[in-house]
């Protein structure tokens, strides 16, 4: 199928699963509505359903998507790497909600390495010093 010289990689999304009933892709009109590190929210119009494919990685542990306020049970893995989900035609707000608690935890994980790294660096640094001194007190004593 990838091989195939029909084949529109702009226009095809290949699933793990099946989707259930979608036409393929219509006109359709995607906004971007609000993007911050935290959440992402689009309005997506579209004239029969179909799939709305996201760039984003597909991490179904550290995010939540909600399709008008409610939040989608089935978020498919697309083309190995990405996701999308169904959305039924007509107007309709997506909304992307990233878990910050693992954010927060990668955060606090890196500046403690940051601090150990940089206390490592000073303890070498001190004893190099201190030996260094004592070397010259020595060659003074001579």
């Amino acid at each position: 199928m990838i091989n195939s010289p029909s084949f529109d990689a702009r226009r095809t999304a290949i699933l793990e699963e099946n989707p259930g009933d979608i036409f393929p892709a219509s006109r359709s009109k995607v906004d971007l509505v609000a993007f911050d590190p935290n959440k992402i929210v689009y309005t997506v119009e579209t004239g029969n359903p179909g799939l709305f494919v996201m760039s984003d990685i597909y991490q179904p542990k550290f995010q939540q998507i909600y399709l008008d306020g409610q939040r989608v049970k089935k978020v498919f893995k697309t083309n190995h790497t990405i996701q999308s989900i169904v959305v039924p035609s007509g107007l309709h707000s997506i909304e992307i909600r990233y878990d910050k608690k693992i954010f927060d935890l990668s955060a606090l994980i890196s500046n403690i390495a940051f601090m150990l790294v940089y206390l490592v660096l000073g303890y070498l640094l001190y004893t190099t010093f201190r030996s260094s001194q004592k070397i010259e007190k020595q060659l003074l004593a001579i």
